[in-house]
């Protein structure tokens, strides 16, 4: 106990306002520990009560939760782009088409003729189609989206042409087609199973032509190839400038047979050769398959000429 404190406890009993039992006391206060507190019987209740609150707590159900809002639509996914510079349209005719004509600037060219109506399918380019009564004309030309601009020809024309590309063609026919007509600046042409009078000017490309009623072929430079059957009275014809010509006919065909070549041979097969000259550069010939209902003509300017038929 401090000097002070025992100063006052003594002055206080002399003065006396305490009594020698309060004195007594009062030292023995100061002395002994300082004791804790001790919570009241409120407290002890609010502490009971909040354990037993969580308690309860724990093994409460929690609610339900409350319903959630639909969620809106969402957009469908965007389809797949093509590659860049490749656009594919797809175009569908109906109603009756007696004559079709394609015109194409630059690219290929496949006509199937097993189709049950006129579908068409382009890629790259631009494309365009106009019926006017039953023709109907389709043409095609360059894809000019990915030109240089500002680019100079004269310093660097490779590069310039990197960004155009050819439009390529893909149409299908049905039967009833009569005449089908194609005109190409540069491209091979393939025509499969086309029942009808088929008429092709090409400047560059290869020609495969199979199954026509009858054919007019000029090709400038380029191989042809013709696959079918002849026996109508309809002349058939093929002019080439430069490029082999292979002309093979199926049994059941009967033709008379006009054909020379400039600068080349001619092979037969199966013909029945009437006249044959044969000159130091080129040779020409004349001969028949069947009887000869069917007029064809073959004019070679350079290139060889192979021609086969079964009787």
């Amino acid at each position: 106990m401090s000097q002070s404190l025992e100063e006052r406890i003594q002055s206080l009993l002399e003065a006396g306002k305490i009594t020698a039992e309060d004195a007594a006391r009062l030292r023995g206060a100061s002395e002994s520990p300082a004791q804790p507190a001790q919570p009241s019987s409120w407290d002890s209740m609010s502490v009971a009560k909040d354990k037993e609150d969580t308690r309860e707590a724990r093994f409460q159900k929690a609610p339900p939760e409350a319903p959630q809002a639909p969620r809106a639509p969402q957009p469908p996914e965007a389809p797949e782009v093509p590659q860049r510079g490749v656009r594919v349209q797809n175009y569908v005719y109906s109603g009756p088409i007696r004559k079709v004509i394609v015109q194409s600037r630059a690219g290929n060219i496949e006509v199937d003729g097993s189709g049950e109506r006129v579908e068409v399918e382009s890629s790259r380019g631009t494309f365009e189609a106009t019926l006017e009564g039953d023709v109907l004309t389709l043409r095609n030309g360059f894809d000019l989206s990915n030109f240089p601009k500002g680019m100079d020809w004269l310093s660097d024309p490779f590069k310039a042409l990197q960004g155009i590309f050819p439009s390529n063609l893909e149409i299908s026919l049905p039967s009833g087609i009569e005449v089908l007509e194609i005109q190409s600046v540069a491209g091979n042409i393939e025509i499969s199973d086309v029942q009808a009078r088929v008429i092709l000017d090409v400047k560059a490309g290869n020609i495969e032509l199979s199954e026509p009623t009858s054919f007019q072929i000029h090709c400038t430079a380029g191989n042809v190839e013709v696959n079918g059957r002849l026996a109508n009275t309809e002349k058939s014809s093929i002019h080439s400038t430069a490029g082999n010509v292979e002309v093979s006919l199926e049994y059941g065909s009967s033709v008379q047979l006009s054909a020379s070549v400039q600068a080349g041979n001619i092979e037969l097969d199966g013909f029945k050769v009437s006249k044959r000259d044969k000159r130091m550069v080129g040779e020409s010939v004349e001969a028949t398959l069947s009887g000869g209902v069917a007029a064809l003509e073959i004019r070679v300017q350079a290139g060889n000429l192979e021609l086969s038929g079964e009787e």
